[in-house]
């Protein structure tokens, strides 16, 4: 999920325009990859499940990951990705292609990767337990996707609202 989803507008570069013809174009493409990425997460939830059979506190973490990553890490990426997009062309080959990374890309790891450790770290430190650290990150995670819908449509009037700055950065010279 995050390696489709740091590019989240880049991969779009050359139909934006297309979805900035109606104001629902932009919601209906932020739903879809919402959609797309909380399907991604779903799935590799399901295929961690055998290791369930190693240890039964697996479930615990891999629980508090998907919670995690469908409500915090999607709007947080989609929100990161969308500053200062750049142009891509999936038409040229995979291999040694960087079209569309910028330093976002390689900022966007200090946010994903400290921000659960925030929410997990002080119940440990403070002696109340590991198992309600996870419980934590599950509780914020559940309270994102109970949020998804507002934060979608506030990320839509973003974009919105940005269309035009982000229309002219797609145009840039491959």
């Amino acid at each position: 999920m995050i390696q489709y989803s740091q590019l989240f507008l880049s991969w779009n570069s050359s139909s934006y325009d297309f979805f900035l013809t109606k104001k629902s174009g932009v919601e209906a493409l932020v739903k879809g990859k919402f959609l797309l990425f909380a399907f991604i997460s779903v799935l590799c939830f399901l295929l961690t499940l055998p290791y369930v059979y190693f240890d039964s506190a697996i479930l615990l973490i891999h629980l508090a990951g998907l919670c995690f990553n469908i409500g915090v890490t999607m709007p947080m990426l989609a929100l990161l990705a969308s500053w200062k997009p750049k142009p891509m062309d999936i038409n040229k080959g995979a291999m040694f292609n960087y079209e569309g990374v910028g330093i976002m890309q390689f900022m966007m790891i200090i946010p994903i990767g400290v921000t659960p450790y925030l929410i997990y770290f002080p119940f440990v430190l403070f002696g109340a337990g590991q198992v309600a650290g996870l419980w934590a990150v599950t509780a914020v995670g559940l309270l994102g996707i109970l949020l998804l819908p507002l934060s979608t449509r506030a990320f839509s009037q973003y974009l919105w609202k940005n269309r035009y700055s982000i229309s002219a950065s797609f145009r840039q010279e491959l």
